[in-house]
């Protein structure tokens, strides 16, 4: 009995800790931000933390993936978002090598940097579909 109520309280606490964002390793889940308005979310350093960003990703119209033209994942990918008009909408430094945010419909100038090499692309938003685009970097010993 006794071992019984222990297995019930440390599977609550379990339970309590998980919908506290709290992973067996004890990271804590990507917390959405935002920028001007802008909602945005990034992370996903490690299999689990994609994984839940996988499950959050229905609620962002576009997705970022930073990767080395080698392979492996980048963080700390200084991001640049600007409207039609050249306004800047969002800029943030990714936490890990996946940003998803939400813009309006429209057309967005995305600036992204890593170790002062900087890519830039044009895309057109809508609202019924997620856009995802990918950069990829050399990356020099």
């Amino acid at each position: 009995m006794r071992s019984q109520s222990l297995m019930i309280l440390g599977l609550t606490l379990l339970l309590g800790l998980r919908a506290a964002g709290v992973t067996a390793q004890g990271l804590s889940a990507p917390q959405a931000q935002t920028y001007q308005g802008i909602p945005y979310l990034s992370g996903g350093i490690g299999e689990e933390e994609r994984e839940m960003l996988r499950r959050l990703a229905h609620n962002y119209n576009v997705q970022l993936i930073f990767a080395a033209k080698e392979g492996h994942y980048l963080s700390e990918v200084h991001v640049i978002i600007m409207d039609a008009r050249g306004r800047t909408v969002l800029d943030t430094v990714s936490e890990g090598p996946w940003l998803y945010t939400q813009l309006p419909a429209g057309t967005y100038t995305i600036l992204v940097q890593v170790n002062g090499q900087t890519q830039r692309r044009v895309v057109q938003v809508g609202q019924q579909k997620q856009i995802q685009l990918a950069f990829y970097w050399e990356m020099t010993p």
